[in-house]
């Protein structure tokens, strides 16, 4: 390397030679001066990657957490929904094996209608032979007849005794 470092001197007074210096050590002084700090390209690329690598692990690991977390939730949610539905059902006196189908019909014909209250009763009053039946007496109205004895005689079919004979019609053997 050949450098004059007389040419850089500020006090002239002073009488040097470029062989009086180590040009090479200077210049490598000079060098390690110029670049402390500073990371070479290939050490920076690598740093870079290891971190790109360390941040999209731990950004995939919250975006699973997340999603869980949201699936959760919502889990959570449709089994709260279901319970209360259930509950308003059975106040609504439902019977649990009716739940199924009371559950899809809120959800398909009620749909538009938000509380399950006036659902579930709008349900109750549409289908309500459905789901409701009245139990009324079936069995027919049985005289008081007489005994075998002959007790009660004359009490049946409007207090008027019917004589049984081949030409009896039956209309006057039914009760009125």
């Amino acid at each position: 390397m050949n450098i004059d470092l007389t040419k850089y001197l500020k006090n002239k007074d002073i009488k040097f030679k470029n062989e009086d210096f180590d040009i090479e050590a200077l210049a490598n002084d000079v060098k390690g001066e110029a670049t402390k700090g500073y990371v070479s390209k290939t050490d920076y690329d690598k740093a870079v990657k290891d971190k790109e690598v360390e941040l999209t692990t731990k950004y995939s690991q919250l975006e699973n957490n997340y999603n869980s977390t949201v699936k959760q939730l919502s889990d959570t949610n449709a089994n709260l929904s279901k319970v209360s539905l259930e509950k308003t059902m059975i106040s609504k006196g439902f019977k649990e094996d009716q739940f199924d189908e009371v559950s899809k019909l809120r959800s398909s014909l009620f749909s538009e209608e938000k509380d399950d209250v006036k659902a579930v009763e709008s349900i109750a009053t549409k289908f309500k032979d459905t789901y409701f039946k009245e139990t009324t007496n079936t069995q027919p109205i049985v005289p008081n007849e007489g005994g075998l004895n002959g007790g009660n005689q004359g009490q049946n079919n409007g207090g008027t005794i019917v004589k049984i004979t081949r030409d009896t019609p039956l209309s006057s053997l039914t009760a009125k």
